[in-house]
């Protein structure tokens, strides 16, 4: 969601003051808070991210508790979304080192795989809904078609 349309959810919802340029609402539990309750972000609207603290440190402890939970996937291990594996097809992303992420539902907080990073952010800003999945797969196939691309091309080429 991008600054424009989180100013719109607020005013919408009527949850954003905006005689108040100390306060923000944060993005997962909807909540009224001063902005020193969020971390500092050059992207993020009013200079902070969307998330509070408290929503972000529940989910960094439950990330942990997973790490803890699951295994690391050995070398054999594949992306089960793209079948990549660790070094052969996933290179440094945003200076993070290539490796698994745990996927997990953030309605449930239940676990669901170790994937790639790449393919753990797609679903993040597809907002884990396969709805979404779903017609932006619709939209790339039928655009692809019209374009003359082949799936066969888009493999082959990495990207």
């Amino acid at each position: 969601m991008n600054d424009i349309d989180q100013l719109d959810f607020f005013m919408k919802h009527e949850i954003l003051n905006k005689n108040d340029p100390n306060t923000l609402v944060c993005m997962v539990c909807h909540e009224v808070k001063l902005i020193k309750d969020f971390e500092p972000s050059k992207s993020g609207y009013k200079g902070v991210r969307r998330t509070c603290i408290m929503c972000r440190t529940k989910d960094r402890r439950l990330r942990n508790q997973h790490r803890r939970e699951h295994i690391y996937p050995d070398e054999n291990y594949v992306c089960p979304i793209c079948g990549g594996t660790k070094d052969k097809d996933h290179k440094k992303y945003d200076n993070k080192t290539a490796g698994w992420v745990i996927d997990h539902c953030h309605k449930t907080g239940k676990f669901r795989a170790w994937l790639c990073l790449t393919c753990n952010a797609g679903m993040g800003l597809l907002k884990d809904n396969s709805k979404m999945v779903r017609k932006a797969s619709e939209y790339l196939e039928y655009h692809n078609k019209i374009l003359g691309v082949t799936e066969e091309k888009i493999e082959n080429e990495g990207s």
